[in-house]
């Protein structure tokens, strides 16, 4: 048992302030969800609002049932790199210099509405920050144009299959305009002043004692030595596991884009490098968007020769995957992936669906403008065999391995890693004490968890963003998956806290009711009918 201070004690703590964390505190907060259903749904699914919004959580000073939705001195949420909403978000944006978002306008953390992200900038006056995404609505190929189309491979095609009524859905938001809609949902849940820095060191199951009363629950112990108290707790981080780098001279000779990300080094992270950047060699690793815009950004930044080097070919897509699995409406993709049997045909689903990185047809117009003008070299279907750091000249020699042409040797001045991480629940520290007293199963570094998304039957750990891809779908990890996660998260604390004020109302009454009893107000058989 473990004594908390009842200012330390919360009903629901979130692990990570980014859009999963949003997601799941503002649906917390939100007592009419609708944003996951068209108005089609709403008339199917209409006993969704019959089943009630009530937030019973008990409220730890006072002892009586709080009304819903949940109080924000019962939320808490942790994150381990700002004290504000959406840090490293904002860092990743800022780092990478990014002017609008890759996924359209109905993919937001808001819980209320679908069509809010749309309706804020009409109610803003910022239209004029929508991009459209281009060749997608009404640019449908036709039977003769898709036979003629696979006869050339000169350009790279995405297969788009899009009803017409979602014409004004297909643009996308400006960063600035998401964020500020970000930040109202924010105000509107009166979520400033939830989250607080600290990094997440372990979290354990435990019985609790919270003044005089004694609780099933969580501890969360920081790096700083701070532990918390929670009925519940949500694992909301983002890409958690291990990164697809080998720690070769960071960060004088390379780094990682996780590196970039949490401040861990500049964007030009060596003096050196800064000085000669306009005659450096640079090196970028990857396939996805996060390479392309690592490029464009050096080459803003006055980087004269850069060389982005891909392991397959650089392909172009409008999202991380086909438009069939982000569909606006319930479509047939998930309806496949959810009837599939083991957890093993889902992870070869998802893999599919993703397909490794891609970048959108605007950035890689830029990425092919850079080509054209020399600063930009790519090369595909290329590795690095072999690296040999020369301390003295502060250089690299690497010889590169290419499917389609022989083995190359050139020199550069820094290497960036844009490779992204493998996912690895069952190496997260901070989970370390649930998996051995609470062990499921793992499928390639996923955890195999409940469908309301919990780590196990009866035990509130609940997970969402990519570690819950094989319940939610190949887009978990996306603004899309961190809305239908919390509503599976939001559903399953419901029914939670729900039985445990049905549970407390029970005792009470019963003790309210032999007191009247007692007192001649009552007879026997009126507190039998009243207990039926």
């Amino acid at each position: 048992m473990t004594v908390i201070n009842p200012d330390c004690f919360y009903n629901v703590i979130i692990i990570g302030s980014g859009p999963c964390g949003l997601a799941v505190a503002s649906r917390l907060r939100e007592p009419t969800p609708s944003a996951l259903y068209s108005d089609y749904e709403h008339q199917r699914f209409h006993f969704l609002r019959s089943k009630g919004h009530l937030m019973n959580f008990t409220d730890r000073k006072s002892r009586k049932a709080c009304s819903n939705p949940i109080d924000t001195n019962s939320l808490l949420v942790l994150d381990a790199y700002s004290d504000q909403w959406l840090g490293m978000w904002d860092s990743q944006f800022e780092t990478c210099e990014i002017p609008t978002l890759r996924s359209p306008m109905f993919f937001h953390p808001d819980p209320a509405d679908i069509d809010g992200l749309i309706a804020f900038a009409n109610s803003q006056g910022r239209t004029d920050e929508l991009v459209e995404i281009k060749n997608v609505v009404g640019k449908e190929l036709s039977k003769h144009q898709q036979k003629k189309r696979s006869q050339k491979k000169s350009k790279p095609y995405c297969p788009i299959e899009v009803n017409q009524r979602n014409w004004k859905d297909y643009f996308r938001p400006s960063t600035k305009l998401f964020r500020d809609y970000c930040q109202q949902i924010i105000n509107r849940y009166n979520l400033e002043n939830v989250v607080k820095k600290g990094k997440c060191k372990l979290i354990e199951r435990d019985t609790l004692l919270v003044g005089n009363e004694t609780i099933d629950g969580f501890t969360v112990t920081t790096e700083d030595g701070r532990t918390f108290g929670s009925r519940a707790v949500v694992v909301s981080c983002g890409p958690i596991g291990k990164p697809n780098y080998c720690p070769d001279n960071f960060p004088h000779g390379s780094c990682h884009t996780g590196h970039l990300f949490t401040r861990q080094v500049d964007f030009i992270p060596t003096e050196t490098l800064n000085q000669r950047l306009s005659d450096a060699t640079i090196v970028v690793v990857g396939g996805g968007l996060t390479s392309a815009q690592i490029c464009d950004a050096l080459i803003r930044r006055g980087a004269q020769k850069v060389i982005l080097l891909c392991r397959g070919d650089l392909k172009v897509k409008h999202f991380d995957f086909d438009l069939d699995w982000v569909s606006k409406f319930k479509n047939y993709r998930l309806a496949q992936f959810w009837f599939l049997e083991s957890d093993a045909e889902r992870w070869k689903m998802i893999q599919h669906a993703r397909n490794g990185g891609s970048v959108n047809p605007e950035l890689y117009r830029r990425v092919k403008h850079h080509s054209q003008t020399g600063k930009l070299e790519i090369m595909t279907h290329s590795t690095i065999g072999s690296k040999q750091w020369h301390e003295n000249e502060q250089q690299w020699t690497l010889s590169i391995d290419s499917h389609n042409r022989a083995t190359e040797q050139l020199t550069a001045d820094y290497i960036y890693y844009a490779t992204g991480s493998t996912p690895a629940a069952q190496e997260i520290p901070f989970l370390s004490s649930i998996i051995k007293n609470y062990p499921i199963e793992f499928e390639h570094g996923l955890p195999c968890l409940t469908d309301n998304l919990e780590w196990a039957p009866d035990l509130p750990l609940f997970v969402t963003g990519r570690l819950a891809s094989l319940r939610v779908g190949p887009a978990s990890a996306n603004l899309e998956g961190a809305r239908a996660g919390a509503e599976r998260v939001a559903w399953a604390i419901q029914q939670l806290t729900e039985s445990q004020s049905k549970s407390e109302t029970h005792n009470s009454n019963s003790s309210s009711d032999l007191l009247r009893y007692a007192q001649g107000d009552l007879n026997l058989y009126e507190i039998l009918a009243s207990s039926a």
